[in-house]
This record gives structure tokens, sequence and C-alpha cells, in this order.
């Protein structure tokens, strides 16, 4: 519990940045749908999905590393990463959008942001954990030297 208190700004700037995405994600994901409605069906939308997901996954890259990281993410982890979310939200998308069409394409691309969230913001901290830690090491062996030889000197 003290660890999530002690991330609670990071945990906010995830979620204003992504509330932004998904802000995003389905303004461009309800276009689609609104304007593609002849022979609609799950994969179609499925389709859009990743569509809308592609813009805003873009913007997500940039906002996430300046501000909710403030530090570059490494992009392939980044995108592994999201994919997961993509594909569990593609799923709820087509499975909604079968059993209960246009609404059930809403409802379900709004199911799988909040599941992909909790996947999303764990694996993104351990990206943002995993680039700190080098710079950290880097860090501890020129205080070492420091003490070694009484100033600060590179080897």
């Amino acid at each position: 519990m003290t660890q999530l208190l002690g991330r609670y700004p990071q945990l906010l700037r995830f979620f204003v940045v992504g509330a932004m995405n998904t802000l995003v994600d389905v303004s461009v994901f309800g276009v689609l749908i609104h304007f593609w409605t002849p022979g609609h069906n799950g994969i179609l939308a499925a389709l859009e999905s990743l569509f809308a997901w592609g813009v805003a996954s873009l913007i997500g890259y940039v906002l996430h590393s300046h501000i909710t990281y403030r530090q570059k993410l490494p992009w392939v982890g980044f995108y592994a990463i999201t994919i997961m979310g993509i594909v569990t939200q593609m799923m709820c998308v087509a499975v909604g959008t079968a059993n209960m069409g246009h609404f059930g394409a809403l409802w379900g691309k709004l199911l799988g942001i909040t599941f992909s969230a909790v996947m999303t913001y764990s694996g993104y901290h351990v990206l943002a954990m995993r680039a700190v830690a080098p710079a950290r090491h880097e860090i501890s062996h020129c205080e070492e030297v420091k003490n070694e030889t009484g100033r600060l000197g590179l080897r």
C-alpha cells in the first residue's frame, strides 16, 4: 500500500494521459463505426478499433514518455505491452459487436480499455524502472570512484 501511495503522482499522470488517449481512441472509433455502418460486423469493428488505437498509441507513446514517466520509454517494449492491450480491446469489441451491434461495440471498447489499462500501467512501470536501473548503476559507480580517490573521476 505504501508503494502505491508513493507512486500516486505517477499513477495520477498515467490516468490523465490514459484519459486523453481514451478520448482520442473512442472518438476516432465512434466516427469510424458511425460512417461505416452498412454491412457492419464484429471483424470490421475490431479493425476499426485497431485503427483508432493506432492513432491514440502514437500520442500515448509521446505523452507517457514525457509526462507519466518523464523519460523516454523503449519503443519496442512500449509497443509490445501496448499490443497486448489492443488485442484485449479488439476481442472485447468483436464479442460486444457480435452480441449487441453498435451498442455492444462501444461497450466492448470501454471494457477492453479498462482491462488493458491495468495491464499497460504495470508493463510500462516495469519498462521505466528498467530504463532507470542502468543509469543508477552508473551513478553509484562514479560515487565509488569518488570515495576511493577523494575526487570524482571516470574509469
